[in-house]
């Protein structure tokens, strides 16, 4: 302290915005539960007879070379008779303290203070010095976030940010960003990392991390 110096420890932010299926309310308090509620939900789903959809689309793909359209889907479950009632399993599946794809998503994150404050915490990362963000698995399509996130781009001229497309086009992440009239090829702290069509989690590992895990160690090695 007396010569100002500061030790800092590296730390990676784990947030997770759109909730948690380890998370339980309780007394207006959100806590860890393990996985108590999603066998909860399994258990409900056991009881149902419902429509394998991932194995309709796989077949329609291997036939048509296609994916399944809205319309498709709903005409396999008018065939159903009867109709499976899912009540059990909609009010067991609501205790999941998450955020699903929805319009009502925004009034979740909006007031229910616990979302609100891992957004602005999400918020407040962007906005130091060097920081660097990753985004893999996500086009950016969810409004908010990509609210937050553009602010930071503009804001933040020592804010990395790496796109990783599982398409070589991006074409998604591109046309997401054009939603809000940003061209965010035009920024030069935003980088797309996809180099071929599939480009997934373990091809990110493969190509980048483990390379970068394995120069460190050999680094270690040379230098004692």
């Amino acid at each position: 302290m007396h010569y100002d110096n500061i030790s800092e420890i590296p730390v990676f932010n784990l947030l997770k915005i759109h909730g948690s299926v380890t998370w339980e309310m309780h007394n207006g308090n959100i806590n860890f539960s393990n996985l108590g509620i999603v066998e909860s939900v399994n258990h409900e789903i056991s009881k149902l007879s419902l429509i394998d959809i991932k194995k309709l689309n796989d077949d329609k793909w291997k036939s048509d070379n296609r994916n399944l359209d809205i319309k498709e889907i709903v005409d396999e479950i008018d065939k159903m008779n009867p109709k499976p009632n899912v009540d059990d399993f909609i009010n067991s599946y609501e205790k999941l303290q998450i955020v699903n794809p929805t319009k009502d998503k925004f009034r979740d994150t909006t007031f229910n203070k616990n979302y609100y404050e891992l957004l602005r915490l999400f918020a407040n990362e962007l906005e130091k010095e060097n920081t660097v963000l990753y985004v893999m698995g996500f086009s950016m399509a969810d409004e908010h976030i990509r609210e937050i996130t553009i602010r930071a781009i503009k804001s933040n001229p020592t804010l990395k940010i790496f796109l990783v497309s599982y398409t070589e086009s991006a074409d998604d992440i591109i046309s997401n960003f054009l939603d809000d009239l940003v061209d965010i090829k035009s920024f030069p702290n935003v980088e797309f990392i996809c180099p071929e069509d599939g480009f997934n989690l373990r091809k990110f590992n493969d190509y980048l991390l483990f390379p970068l895990r394995d120069s460190i160690v050999e680094y270690n090695k040379t230098n004692g």
